[in-house]
Parts: structure tokens; C-alpha cells; sequence
């Protein structure tokens, strides 16, 4: 089955999961948006909406946090002035073009999670391990190899022997954001880990969506750091969607 289009920044989502390099611009905007964050408990950043503008696929909302201001742009939702909101993870994006606004703004931050309200983080768990993780869970799962292909724990035990290769590896898709650095940034889980890394970022052109079981191919890449706490002991670059 081939791939469907779908929408999301990052926060993301991607989440990603992201736009964290400096000085990068994007000028790709969707026509249509997936269904909004969740406004539950979100700890982090307390900030209040003092502008809010509506594009096809995002809202960007200008928020003051103490005293600063800022832009910051969430997947579309309603957002009222003068509302407080809460946000954990964001991606900071340089000199981003809007096309639908026909705006350029000097920074932005693509907001993984948006809520009204706060909440503590979770005991022994620090800011960079959070980014890190880009807080997805891990799943139960158990997701049969593609033929020819590895899984996520042979990728992590083996790291060193597939850095720079082009492998197969097939997952549940458990994170998807779009449009960031140019790039889809996508999170795979099949049901292995190896010490802990349960969970594969992907970074492709090609379009998923959450809860599909998907086959990437795609080049593997060590120690990949973007900044701002996003570092990738093993990511899969530009990879194609073989199978969905």
C-alpha cells in the first residue's frame, strides 16, 4: 500500500522531531493539518497568547513567558488572547517562511506538546533525557522483520557494523512530525530493544501515520547532534517508504 499524506509540524513532532538547527529556514507549510495536541497536563514553559494567527496546517501564536516574547506554532487548533498555556518540548526554528501568511518569522518554536495545564515531570527524569526520548513510550508491540531487513535491537547492538550502510527495518509508527529541516521525522517501535533503546527515529520525505506498520530504507548515522538536546545516538537518514 503506498504511503498516505498526512500533516504536522513538530513538533514535530515531532514531533520530530523537530528544526533544531540554528540559522536553518523552511519554507515547506501543509494544505491540511492532523487533529491537534492533546490539552492535557504539560509541564515546562508557562506562557500567555498575546497574538494568534491561523495558517492551513499550524497556528502561531506570539506568547509572553516572564519577559520575554516569542513565537511559537502548534498543529492547527483554537487558541484565544490572553490564554495561558503550558508546553514542555520545542523545536527552535531561524528565519521559517510561512507561506500561507506570507511571513517570515526571525524564530519560531514548533511545540511537541501544548496544554492549559501544568504538570510536575517525572521523578529521576532529566530535560535532555525528555528531548531525547521525545517522550514516546514504549509499546506492545511485536512486529515481524521485513524480509532482508533487521530490527531495532540488532540496529542498536550492532551500531557500529551498520554505520554509513543502507539497512530495511519495519516498525510501528509511533511518532510522525512534518515540514521540519525540510524533512518528515518519523519514530518507529517493532516490539525489541537493546539496553533500553526501544525506539528508532527515521527522517524521511515520504509521508506515515501514527499506528501505521511501516518498511523504511534508509542510510544509518551515529552520534547525529541538531542541538538543543536533540542527539540521536543512531538515526536512519532519508529513508524511503518501501512498504506500508
Amino acid at each position: 500500500m503506498k504511503s498516505k499524506k498526512m500533516l504536522m509540524p513538530s513538533v514535530v513532532v515531532s514531533l520530530i522531531s523537530g528544526a533544531m538547527l540554528l540559522a536553518c529556514q523552511s519554507t515547506a507549510e501543509q494544505n491540511t493539518a492532523q487533529s491537534a495536541p492533546e490539552e492535557g497536563t504539560v509541564s515546562g514553559h508557562k506562557v500567555v497568547v498575546a497574538e494568534v494567527l491561523q495558517a492551513n496546517a499550524y497556528t502561531y501564536a506570539k506568547v509572553q513567558e516572564g519577559e520575554k516574547e516569542y513565537w511559537i506554532a502548534v498543529t492547527k487548533r483554537q487558541m484565544q488572547q490572553g490564554e495561558t498555556l503550558f508546553y514542555s518540548n520545542s523545536l527552535e526554528m531561524k528565519n521559517f517562511t510561512s507561506k500561507d501568511l506570507d511571513k517570515t518569522f526571525e524564530t519560531v518554536h514548533f511545540v511537541e506538546q501544548l496544554g492549559k495545564h501544568p504538570s510536575a515531570p517525572q521523578s529521576g527524569e532529566s530535560g535532555e533525557h525528555s528531548r531525547n526520548k521525545m517522550n514516546v513510550t514504549e509499546q506492545k508491540v511485536k512486529i515481524d522483520l521485513a524480509k532482508d531487513g533487521i530490527s531495532v535491537a540488532e540496529l542498536f547492538t550492532n551500531k557500529q557494523s551498520y554505520a554509513g550502510k543502507i539497512v530495511k527495518i519495519r516498525g510501528k509508527v509511533t511518532k510522525f512530525s512534518s515540514a521540519i529541516m525540510g524533512r518528515n521525522w518519523v519514530h518507529i517501535q517493532d516490539g525489541t530493544e537493546d539496553s533500553g533503546n526501544y525506539d528508532l527515529t527515521i527522517t524521511t520525505e515520504d509521508k506515515a501515520q501514527v499506528g501505521d506498520v511501516v518498511t523504511f530504507v534508509g542510510k544509518v548515522a551515529l552520534n547525529r547532534d541538531f542541538g538543543h538536546g536533540y542527539s540521536y545516538e543512531v538515526i536512519i537518514e532519508s529513508a524511503k517508504v518501501e512498504d506500508i
